[in-house]
């Protein structure tokens, strides 16, 4: 081999590396860019599923606050809470 035929050859396999290097580098940005995607889906779709479960257990804590405010089937209020209930106190008829 002769030395011009050398450097064509080194120039050659360098536009190669080149070549293959650009490529690699398009190959990898393309995967990060679908992996970073289906990265932030999982994420978002996670998050969604924490909001549903605490939407059912907000829901849950209603239901047992409205329980809460009753008395004897009757719905009461802060107010009204403590008032008696028609049938606790008879008056003075039953009391010997």
């Amino acid at each position: 081999m002769t030395p011009t035929e050398v450097i064509e050859l080194s120039g050659e396999r360098d536009l190669a590396m080149q070549a293959r290097l650009a490529a690699y580098r398009a190959g990898y940005a393309a995967a990060a860019d679908i992996a970073w995607s289906a990265g932030y889906a999982h994420a978002i779709a996670e998050v969604k599923a924490a909001q549903h479960g605490l939407v059912l257990l907000v829901g849950e804590l209603a239901g047992i606050e409205a329980a809460r405010w009753m008395v004897r089937g009757e719905r009461r209020c802060r107010q009204t809470f403590s008032q008696p209930h028609p049938g606790d106190y008879p008056g003075q008829a039953g009391a010997t």
